[in-house]
């Protein structure tokens, strides 16, 4: 496959470890991977998506991430997603990974979650 043709993920992940394994999962299923390893780092790649400057097909983040420093957390990751999706025109789709079942706030939810570590190979699927 073309490297242009490859979906695009946008990684958020604070865990290196786990942040690594993924990437290494994903680039050998046929994807490209752009990652983040906090949430600033995360916001400088939503920024430059919403510029035009770098394309994601999908987000993939970790649920529980949060910044000392802004005091954001995944579901603030979950709403700025929704938001560049919204001035792109189109939806960008969220999968959160999360000790806990669940990633939403109101009407604003993930499009799917997986629970840590049991379900990180479905993402392969």
């Amino acid at each position: 496959m073309d490297e242009q043709e490859k979906k695009i993920i946008f990684l958020v992940e604070d865990d290196e470890a786990i942040r690594e394994g993924l990437i290494e999962l994903l680039e050998s299923d046929e994807f490209r991977v752009v990652a983040a390893k906090n949430m600033e780092e995360a916001e400088e790649k939503f920024q430059a998506i919403k510029d035009g400057q770098l394309r994601a097909d999908i987000c993939i983040f970790d649920g529980n991430l949060g910044s000392e420093k802004t005091g954001a957390d995944g579901l603030a990751l979950l709403k700025r997603a929704r938001d560049i999706g919204e001035t792109l025109g189109k939806h960008l789709p969220v999968i959160g990974f999360s000790g806990q079942d669940f990633l939403e706030e109101g009407d604003i939810r993930a499009d799917a979650v997986l629970i840590k570590p049991r379900d990180l190979f479905k993402l392969a699927d």
